[in-house]
Order: C-alpha cells, then structure tokens, then sequence
C-alpha cells in the first residue's frame, strides 16, 4: 500500500490474506466447493478446518495436513503428500507453510489438479484459530500488520529486517524516482 501512495497510484483498499482467506471459506460454502488445508503445525490445520466449518455453514473440507517439520527437501514426504491431496480431489487447497515450501507445494499441486485454485494463505490458520492475533484495525490501515506480527513472533525478525527490507527499500525508492520522473526507475 504504501508504495503505490508513494508513486501516487494508490490502491482502492488493502485487502489482508486472511480476509481474503475467509471471504473464500464462505463463498466456497455456498458454491459447494470443497477446501483442503495443508499447513501450519500440530493439528493447526484440522483446528482451522473445524472453525471455517462452523463459521461457513455448508462449508465441504476435503482434508487437512499439518505436516511434520523438515517436509522441506524430503522427497518421499512431499510425493506422499501431493497424493493425498490428489486423492481427495479438491476445488481449493490453501496452502500455509513457509514461503519457498508454499511455493514448491502450490506448483506441485497445481500439476496434478490443473483445475483446483491453490492459494498460498501463510500464517492464516493461526489467525483463524486465534494462536495468532491480528492487529488492530487502525495498524492494519497504516500498513504495520507485519509490525505487529514481528512483536507477537520475534522468531520473524530476522526475516523482516534483515531479508525483506532491503527489498521493500528499494521498491519504495523506485516508487519514489518514479512519481517524480515517470520511467526512470529501474
């Protein structure tokens, strides 16, 4: 959000993943669209599926998966894994694992059910059980949700200042020399 303001093509509104993640929960439900769940840990997965059940009326949960730490790189798991969700046929799978394994899974997924919407939706499952709390309103609004977030898990600080501010930095500078001369950032 706040590098489209700096650029000054502001976005209509911000729309969180877990909102997102929600609204789909209910529209499924009511186009009877199943949902599979593959993430988080311990029974995360399960916990959100039976929350989503009862907030979505109607709502079909195809499966749900908290897989075992080290999935990452461990190709049996992993093939395991595809095929129980291949084996359930489901219309959506959201997918709430670390970034790369998302990313890895929603490829693999998307192969063997070209027709499924697979979603990476991260830390969505604890916000719907509640092991996470969003921020408050007025923080989402001012685009310091990941503020919030770094002080509730410490463990992502690294992640944040270290990986992903460089980055967003030099976005936001881009955005800058772009507002001011349209073309030239790079």
């Amino acid at each position: 959000m706040w590098i489209s303001r700096v650029q000054g093509t502001p976005l209509p509104e911000r729309v969180g993943g877990i909102d997102m993640f929600e609204h789909l929960a209910g529209r499924a439900a009511e186009a009877d669209r199943s949902l599979f769940l593959v993430g988080g840990q311990g029974t995360a997965a399960a916990d959100a599926a039976a929350i989503l059940v009862e907030r979505h009326p109607g709502l079909r949960i195809a499966g749900a998966f908290s897989p075992p730490m080290g999935l990452a790189g461990d190709e049996a798991r992993l093939h395991e894994l595809v095929d129980q969700v291949e084996a359930a046929q489901p219309d959506i799978i959201a997918v709430g694992l670390p970034s790369m394994l998302q990313i890895d899974l929603a490829e693999r997924f998307g192969a063997v059910l070209p027709s499924a919407w697979v979603l990476g939706v991260g830390v969505s499952f604890s916000f719907v059980t509640g092991e996470v709390s969003r921020a408050p309103r007025w923080v989402q609004r001012a685009g310091l949700e990941w503020i919030h977030r770094m002080l509730q898990q410490p463990d992502l600080m690294k992640r944040y200042l270290v990986h992903d501010a460089p980055l967003a930095l030099k976005l936001l500078a881009n955005a800058a020399i772009t507002r001011i001369r349209p073309g030239a950032a790079s």
